[in-house]
């Protein structure tokens, strides 16, 4: 159940959308079902009389106030619609009211038994919501206390959803940056923007608290992106604050339209910006007191500021699981600033999927209420940020390339170790925000994500078919667009899939659920439309008069037949194997609890994925021998495991695409050690390791099968026959070659 406060001038313009037919005839049977006496009389009922009636009875005590203080009051109209998840059940006129009388309690607006309190309604012209109507303005002339109205009102709907057996939601933590209201979406679509202003402030901001070494240089950097910036200052001359404004935006008095730090995101407010240019020098202090992750930048050094960055991202997935509170969080707050700084120099790409990833893991990056401390692994993300900033834009091709590969697998295997950091302390938000950054790391490696949990739906193959797309340009026309680039449409094309699966064509539910009602005031179009097409499913599944019908159309990846991938499995027509392709190493006995260990989820654990794929374990360890440890212990190992998928897909199998890579391995090796100086410190050792397998074997192997694919697509070769099992001999000699490293040339 979730539930926003919003504020208005008006109460019978209000009243009148609520009892309207609304834009697209989408309000039914509107009635009121509560009020702050329980004898007002329904609109509904007695009509236009009614509706005029009620408004100026909610706004008397505003009246009365203002001729009292003998000015206006602004905003006096409280407005808290309240909705149910689309998976409960059907609350009754009764129960909603008794929701409705909770919530204003709790809110401060009217406590139970108190007659002088504020005025209110609660109307129903939907079957999963209603919507509250207060005037800020008590009858008896009292102090209203409102304070933390939202956060009370919040808390009281948690109880409610356990006491009537709802859905459970999160709770209110304040870590959720600000995203764009209606109005700035609106006059973005207006102005042919890419993006709204405070998204794009949001980027510019942030991008340069990474970079700054000081908070003249962050102020500096403000105004070297082209912005206009102005210091708040106290009595004493001292900055206590800063607001940012984009050249241009005006409101309507000509005025420019500022945007504090702190309402941008929490983590951009001026306190928070200088605890980051604090750790940051006392991690350059500790380990690079020659500041040179600054300077940059030959291609050469751009690689370089990339691996590094994989180097310290890879490290923080391995010692994040077994972090307490305050390290935990350090870790994960540095890591939204790696994250930030790679998104905005990635290779176009893959650009977009870590801008998504960048977005979902802000909130991943704020543990609520938790100090942190300076640990070494977010030292090291701290100095790779800057490193990054420094580098500026990496190549789609060439040592870029590789650099870039190796940090989305270590960011992929962070985000997993972050899920469940989360998870294990009770803060859901944060572990869903990994969640979704985890799915879109993910897509820009072309893994494939399935999730058909409700609460968190995403299918990044899904939102790429040309068929789901089209549907969508089909149903919102001038909208479609604003849905194919929402961060959100994944978990849309999700939903849209269980349609398909369950029979219904994705255009037709999308034509219905859209028609439902306006999309105007939605702030996310994309999730908005989730949530109507998971509760139109769920209408559908519950009307069905078959046990078989009911089951085909359930909210959950359906069950395969034995011998079959599951549907969060499959792959495209074009991907599967050709016909003379080799035989794949599935187990056409296995059962479907397996299948299901052996399903994409972003968030399964790592140990849970290598125990599902005891195939791809058995393949590395004839083909590593005694290096095989090494990659199954790898956080990364989640992402060879999803390349192995993709290889079995074009009729490759495990084995033999890994005894082919390995050999390219023992030339890896064999180069970087040629290039090693002699007399090389410790320093430079590190270096050359980074990216090499002893840094991250498993990274290393899905980046060479991922080139071998690759390679193998554009030259289209006849797929290789299975190894026999009697040949041992080149699977012992692969093995060797890993195990031994480099031999001499020509032996």
């Amino acid at each position: 159940m979730i539930g926003k406060v919003i504020r208005g001038d008006k109460a019978d313009g209000l009243l009148r959308y609520l009892y309207g037919p609304g834009a697209h005839e989408e309000h039914r049977d509107p009635h009121l079902v509560a009020s702050w006496s329980g004898r007002e009389d329904d609109p509904a009922r007695v009509g236009e009389t009614g509706l005029r009636r009620l408004a100026v009875l909610l706004e008397q005590p505003v009246r009365v106030l203002e001729h009292e203080l003998g000015r206006r009051v602004n905003d006096p109209v409280w407005h808290y619609p309240v909705r149910a998840a689309p998976t409960d059940r059907l609350l009754s006129d009764g129960q909603w009211a008794d929701i409705a009388r909770r919530i204003v309690a709790a809110a401060g607006i009217a406590p139970p038994g108190d007659i002088g309190a504020c005025r209110w309604i609660a109307v129903r012209h939907a079957e999963d919501h209603i919507h509250i109507v207060a005037t800020l303005a008590r009858v008896d002339g009292a102090p209203l206390d409102h304070h933390n109205d939202a956060l009370r009102a919040r808390a009281e709907i948690l109880r409610i959803e356990r006491e009537y057996g709802l859905r459970p939601t999160a709770p209110a933590d304040r870590t959720a940056r600000r995203t764009p209201s209606r109005k700035e979406l609106g006059k973005a679509r207006r102005l042919g923007m890419d993006i709204p202003v405070r998204e794009a402030l949001q980027r510019h901001v942030r991008d340069a608290a990474i970079a700054a070494r000081s908070e003249r240089e962050f102020f500096a950097l403000l105004e070297a992106k082209g912005l206009r910036v102005r210091q708040n200052l106290n009595s004493t001359g001292d900055v206590f604050g800063y607001a940012v404004a984009m050249p241009g935006d005006r409101n309507a008095k000509g005025e420019p339209i500022w945007y504090s730090g702190a309402k941008l995101a929490p983590d951009l407010s001026l306190p928070r910006v200088r605890a980051r240019i604090r750790e940051h020098a006392e991690a350059v202090a500790a380990r690079e007191p020659s500041g040179h992750a600054g300077t940059a930048a030959s291609p050469e050094q751009g690689a370089q500021a990339w691996e590094r960055a994989a180097a310290a991202v890879h490290q923080a997935a391995r010692v994040l699981p077994g972090a307490d509170d305050a390290d935990g969080a350090a870790i994960l707050a540095a890591m939204t600033d790696v994250l930030s700084a790679a998104a905005e120099r990635a290779p176009v790409t893959v650009r977009p999927q870590l801008q998504a990833a960048a977005r979902a893991f802000e909130r991943a990056g704020q543990a609520p209420k938790i100090e942190r401390h300076a640990r070494q692994a977010a030292a090291d993300l701290r100095i790779a940020a800057q490193g990054l900033t420094a580098a500026g834009r990496a190549l789609a091709s060439g040592r870029d390339a590789a650099a870039v590969f190796l940090f989305i697998a270590s960011a992929i295997a962070a985000t997993v170790a972050a899920y469940h950091w989360y998870r294990a302390r009770g803060w859901n938000l944060q572990a869903e925000a990994a969640q979704l950054a985890n799915a879109h790391l993910r897509a820009a490696l072309g893994l494939k994500t399935v999730n058909d949990s409700p609460s968190a739906p995403y299918d990044s193959e899904a939102a790429q078919r040309p068929q789901l797309r089209d549907a969508v340009r089909a149903a919102l026309g001038d909208r479609a667009e604003e849905v194919l680039n929402d961060p959100a449409w994944p978990a849309l094309a999700a939903v849209l899939r269980q349609a398909e699966q369950a029979g219904h064509s994705a255009a037709t539910v999308l034509a219905e659920v859209t028609a439902e009602r306006s999309l105007s005031d939605a702030d996310s179009v994309a999730a908005v439309l989730t949530w109507r097409v998971q509760r139109w499913l769920t209408r559908t599944a519950s009307s069905a008069s078959t046990t078989e019908t009911a089951a085909n159309q359930q909210i959950v990846r359906p069950r395969a037949e034995e011998g079959q991938p599951t549907a969060g499995d499959q792959h495209s027509a074009a991907a599967q194997p050709p016909e003379n392709a080799p035989e794949r190493h599935g187990k056409p006995n296995e059962s479907a609890v397996q299948r299901d260990e052996r399903s994409d989820d972003p968030a399964a654990r790592p140990e849970r994925l290598i125990h599902a794929a005891v195939r791809y374990a058995q393949a590395v360890r004839a083909v590593a021998g005694r290096d095989a440890d090494a990659v199954l212990n790898d956080p990364a190992w989640t992402v060879l495991i999803g390349v192995l998928q993709d290889a079995e897909a074009a009729g490759y199998t495990a084995e033999h695409v890994l005894s082919q890579v390995t050999r390219a391995a023992r030339g890896h090796q064999e180069g970087q050690q040629s290039k090693q100086p002699s007399g090389q410190g410790e320093e430079g050792q590190k270096q050359a390791q980074v990216g090499g397998i002893p840094q991250s074997a498993a990274t290393v192997l899905a980046w060479r099968v991922r080139q071998y694919l690759t390679s193998a697509q554009q030259q289209r070769p006849t797929p290789p026959p299975p190894t026999p099992p009697s040949a041992q001999g080149h699977r012992r000699s692969a093995a060797r070659s890993l195990s031994r490293g480099p031999s001499r040339r020509g032996r």
